[in-house]
């Protein structure tokens, strides 16, 4: 069954909500949650944003190289999404947590790579490339809750709260 055009378009923005929102933007609300519950300091702040950033050149660059499947790589992405912002919540190790952020940024990259692509071929092929748009509108949401959590003084168990809840 060929999916409808709208349905690939929901699915791709759907899918770069979740890479985009969690899987790279949704540290910078859960910083200062970071910073009051676990001590982590400004400039270990900036190491787990550089570690992403990192994966994320690395994930981009070896989506060109690898053969895989765009299904698949979109479903990977998504899932390691999922599992290294969990597991940032579940733990306080810092080593732990730039090596999480890495992998996030590679998955985040793949998602983004893969389902661009298989989104822009799909749509052009079902004759509505018009719809790229909204593919490619996915953007992050706003996290009151960290203000909310860090203006109350519950940092900590916001922090991973947010992490868990994400």
């Amino acid at each position: 069954m060929v999916p409808s055009a709208t349905t690939v378009a929901l699915a791709g923005f759907l899918s770069l909500a979740v890479a985009m929102g969690i899987g790279r933007f949704a540290f910078t609300p859960i910083l200062p949650m970071m910073q009051s519950g676990a001590g982590l300091s400004l400039a270990g702040g900036a190491w787990l944003a550089s570690a992403n950033y990192v994966g994320y050149l690395v994930g981009a660059l070896s989506a060109i190289g690898l053969r895989l499947g765009a299904a698949g790589a979109i479903r990977a992405g998504l899932l390691t999404i999922a599992l290294t912002t969990l597991a940032v919540g579940l733990t306080d190790n810092f080593a732990l947590w730039l090596f999480l952020r890495v992998l996030a940024g590679v998955a985040s990259a793949w998602v983004l790579v893969f389902v661009s692509a298989w989104c822009l071929d799909a749509l052009s092929r079902l004759a509505h490339p018009g719809l790229a748009g909204v593919v490619l509108a996915a953007h992050r949401g706003e996290n009151r809750h960290g203000n909310e959590c860090e203006a109350d003084g519950r940092g900590g168990e916001c922090r991973r709260a947010a992490h868990i809840g994400l």
